[in-house]
């Protein structure tokens, strides 16, 4: 009896050394391509159980993690509105489905709701419109304060694209109701390029045709940049797939793939794979 105490004793020892050794540490803080980056400015909200995390060090190196959810478990990103991006010295990263590298995850290991509490993990690959690569390993998120609101934040939107062999990626993405449309805009990266897309007001989950306007199809057109346009002239340009729309939200999320022709008397075409969008309006 005595072996057996002593025995359940170091048992009962190591499950709480394990147990306490799971504990996400405090804090934020990732490696990024083998450098260790540590947050000392986080700012985290839950809205409407959307939760956006922002992380940026001293030197305004930032994080963004986004997940269309709160429930404790693992988010896989560039699907149903999760991402991660990271902005340093003037380039923007996403995270980019379609790309040699996974995308990543995150991890939401405990969620406080009463005590306005969030820890987990996080691990990404994010390009830029170069096709740089930023890995980011051993992310965590331990103890973060989360403010709770019903108010989403606007800014914290995401379209991506492979147009032609590049690949592209921009926070600046804007969507609003106008008449009995949305139009939800975005950038292709930072060389002002950005598309453009047209869908009824209330368009529903499924899979549109990207063509001309009207009959309840979605069309598009994209400024390249070069002073030359190109638009969805023709009747099946490629396909516009919406996975969300809350209309109570305010949220809408989907993805893409489409052949625009150019407008004018020149022949040229571009193509887009890979597209997704996630925003606010």
């Amino acid at each position: 009896m005595k072996k057996f105490g002593i025995l359940f004793l170091i048992a009962a020892l190591f499950a709480t050394s394990c147990k306490k050794d799971d504990k996400v540490p405090a804090g934020t803080a990732a490696e990024l391509d083998g450098q260790t980056w540590k947050a000392t400015d986080v700012q985290a909200r839950d809205n409407d159980d959307v939760l956006v995390i922002k992380a940026k060090d001293d030197e305004g190196k930032m994080v963004v993690i986004r997940v269309d959810g709160t429930q404790e478990g693992t988010y896989d990103l560039a699907e149903n509105g999760n991402f991660c991006t990271y902005k340093a010295n003037g380039k923007f990263y996403a995270v980019h489905p379609g790309t040699d590298k996974p995308c990543g995850k995150v991890v939401i290991e405990k969620y406080d709701k009463a005590g306005h509490k969030c820890s987990g993990y996080f691990e990404f690959n994010a390009y830029d419109d170069e096709n740089h690569v930023v890995s980011c390993t051993n992310g965590h998120f331990g103890d973060v304060d989360v403010t709770i609101s019903n108010v989403h934040d606007a800014k914290c939107g995401l379209f991506t694209s492979k147009v032609d062999d590049n690949y592209c990626a921009s926070d600046n993405i804007t969507c609003a109701v106008e008449g009995d449309h949305i139009q939800i805009t975005g950038a292709c990266g930072t060389s002002g390029k950005t598309v453009s897309f047209k869908c009824p007001a209330h368009v529903g989950v499924g899979e549109y045709t990207v063509g001309p306007w009207g009959g309840g199809s979605v069309s598009c057109n994209y400024t390249g940049g070069s002073g030359f346009n190109f638009g969805s002239f023709n009747a099946n340009c490629g396909t516009f797939v919406i996975t969300k729309h809350d209309e109570e939200k305010h949220i809408i999320e989907g993805s893409f793939h489409m052949h625009l022709v150019q407008f004018g008397p020149f022949s040229g075409g571009v193509e887009f794979q890979h597209g997704s969008f996630t925003t606010q309006y």
